[in-house]
């Protein structure tokens, strides 16, 4: 729009009445100032005329209130977009169109998935990816679940705790159980098994490999390997006991004993030596003719004659007979 144009050049720069009668003249109107008016008349008005082209309207030389119609309608277009683009406090945010990138551009898209992936207090949830602990998980209480560098337990082990009490843990070397295990189904050993205690097969069990044992001890003279022993009726005092025996300056030898406790006790001990003999400790040794394993049955006649016929002799093993000086 044009700049504000030039007071006309009088004293107060105002325009003023001639008098003739007082011999006083009028101010003078030269074209310079007029042509300034015109041209300020005619920006005001192109103005104008952009504002109602702005509103959608067209100059009507009836009506006198277009440009305030204009300015209202400009107005109210100016808040509806304005609506349109901005954020009402009563909607909490409801009205952002595309939440996402404004999370972003709040630099707290990280907070917002880790808040997604959080687990609920209360209800639980499910992780993505993997969950680091560095001290516990507690189930239960405070002094029950898991609890990993801590209590003892050194870098890379990992104990579990019920009721304050250890019973195991493991690390990259072995799993340890501390307290009594029972597993109610099948127990496999690929790569075999050690066992520091008694090892009970009350429900049965199966065994397709060798079984060893150690460490019973020392009884008197005789180290012991550890016992074997076999219980064929759970709470029933029968049982069948094996291990071997080192007879310190004499002999190894494997002992079987037959436990059978039924109205007085019966006890049968037999060991078997390492030079191919065998007797009985406790109890003896009966070798009975069964009848049942046998056919062709016939008597023998004359048999103590039979007896007496082969001739005896002495002799001495050639390896066993010192030289004689005769050389014989």
């Amino acid at each position: 729009m044009k700049d504000i144009i030039t007071p006309i050049d009088s004293e107060d720069g105002l325009f003023h009445d001639g008098d003739p009668a007082g011999d006083a003249r009028g101010s003078a109107v030269c074209a310079q100032w007029l042509n300034a008016m015109q041209e300020a008349v005619i920006d005001t008005q192109t103005e104008q005329k952009n504002i109602l082209a702005a509103a959608g309207m067209q100059p009507n030389p009836a009506q006198h209130n277009e440009l305030s119609k204009a300015i209202k309608g400009l107005i109210a277009q100016a808040r509806q977009e304005n609506k349109k683009r901005s954020l009402l406090r009563k909607n909490n945010g409801e009205d952002i169109p595309d939440k996402a990138p404004f999370v972003a551009n709040l630099g707290l898209k990280n907070t917002v998935e880790q808040a997604q992936n959080a687990l609920g207090k209360r209800t639980g949830g499910t992780v993505n990816g993997s969950l680091q602990i560095t001290h516990s998980v507690n189930v239960g209480d405070s002094d029950s679940g898991l609890i990993g560098n801590g209590n003892g337990n050194g870098k890379g082990s990992v104990a579990l705790y019920a009721n304050n009490v250890k019973t195991g843990e493991w690390n990259t070397q072995r799993l340890h159980w501390v307290q009594d295990l029972e597993v109610g189904g099948k127990l496999s050993a690929s790569g075999g098994a050690i066992f520091g205690k008694a090892v009970s097969l009350s429900g049965g069990g199966h065994l397709t490999d060798i079984l060893h044992f150690y460490n019973r001890g020392q009884s008197g003279n005789e180290t012991r390997s550890s016992e074997c022993r076999y219980y064929p009726y759970p709470g029933n005092p029968m049982s069948t006991e094996f291990y071997g025996a080192d007879v310190v300056g004499s002999h190894y030898e494997h002992r079987l004993i037959l436990i059978i406790n039924r109205g007085g006790g019966n006890i049968k001990s037999f060991v078997f030596k390492n030079d191919s003999s065998a007797y009985a400790m406790q109890g003896h040794w009966q070798n009975n003719s069964d009848r049942q394993i046998k056919s062709d049955i016939a008597k023998i006649e004359n048999g103590l004659a039979k007896i007496e016929t082969p001739t005896g002799y002495t002799y001495v093993l050639a390896e066993h007979r010192q030289a004689r000086c005769d050389g014989r």
